[in-house]
């Protein structure tokens, strides 16, 4: 079995470097490691030459089309490898997880796809994170588990090549740099299990999330967060299915009765979270609503 590890990028080529040399130095080398960048400049490219990669292939491509979701599809055309495994560029894998991968996708062959735990950087504070995965015991998805929820994320996800284009690979409308800004994960996930795949998590699995974000940046990106979730509603409501406006409807009436406790309780900042929550779940189904173009 090989396993390719795929990677888009754009201006980080310190954390890149990180990561990468984290991936060389696996009990388990990857077989290729594709990068595909969307950077201003060549200091990734120039990064990359400099590194000894040894038996492990780096494939490396420089795109002018922003979006994460171009960036993956672009990618996983690179690639013959059996399996496509998919983290950041700001991930710290463990020297142990392709290991850990190539055990758990040998011993489920009937599972199309895995994702794993993403754990807060060692000596850091997990409350200062927005996407870890915790779960320690092992559950199959299905269709009374919410896909969209934060257990699939594209920081620590493996998945058979030919599952993965089987579905269509990620649709470009959402992610980082499109228009529906976030969760292409998720509706990868969504069209996974509507295709009959299985998704497994598999805490043997796991990598640390850096923890380089500050409190502005995680703003701006919660609020992109539940910009997705609403966009994932709205587009899947434009095409007749109803089950992620049902997700939404919970969630809006959470952050409702967030805003009334925070309201009733005097705390401003329970009420300023679900406000933005709020906006963004509105606007993210608006624009999921309209037609592209």
């Amino acid at each position: 079995m090989t396993i390719a590890v795929l990677i888009a990028t754009c201006n980080r080529a310190d954390m890149l470097r990180t990561c990468v040399e984290l991936l060389l130095a696996n009990d388990r080398q990857p077989d290729e490691i594709v990068v595909a960048d969307q950077s201003d400049d060549d200091s990734t490219r120039e990064m990359l030459e400099r590194i000894d990669a040894g038996q492990t292939t780096i494939k490396y491509d420089r795109l002018a089309r922003k979006g994460k979701s171009n960036a993956l599809n672009h990618a996983i055309q690179r690639t013959e490898c059996d399996v496509i495994a998919l983290t950041d560029d700001d991930v710290l894998p463990p020297a142990g997880w392709l290991t850990a991968m190539t055990s758990v996708v040998q011993a489920h062959e009937e599972v199309g796809a895995f994702c794993g735990r993403v754990l807060p950087e060692e000596g850091t504070n997990p409350d200062d994170y927005l996407n870890l995965v915790l779960d320690t015991e092992p559950f199959i998805f299905g269709k009374s588990i919410n896909p969209i929820s934060p257990s699939f994320v594209g920081a620590d996800v493996a998945i058979r090549r030919q599952t993965l284009i089987d579905v269509g690979c990620y649709n470009e409308e959402f992610g980082p740099g499109s228009r529906l800004r976030s969760n292409e994960d998720g509706e990868l996930a969504y069209r996974l299990i509507r295709a009959g795949v299985q998704i497994r998590h598999s805490p043997e699995m796991f990598v640390h999330h850096s923890g380089w974000r500050g409190e502005a940046d995680n703003v701006e990106l919660l609020f992109d967060y539940a910009f997705g979730i609403g966009a994932l509603a709205g587009y899947c409501r434009r095409l007749g299915a109803w089950a992620p406006s049902w997700y939404l409807a919970r969630k809006l009436f959470y952050r409702v009765r967030q805003w009334l406790y925070g309201f009733f309780f005097c705390n401003p900042r329970w009420r300023a979270n679900a406000s933005l929550h709020l906006r963004a779940f509105i606007a993210g189904y608006r624009e999921g609503r309209r037609e592209p173009g």
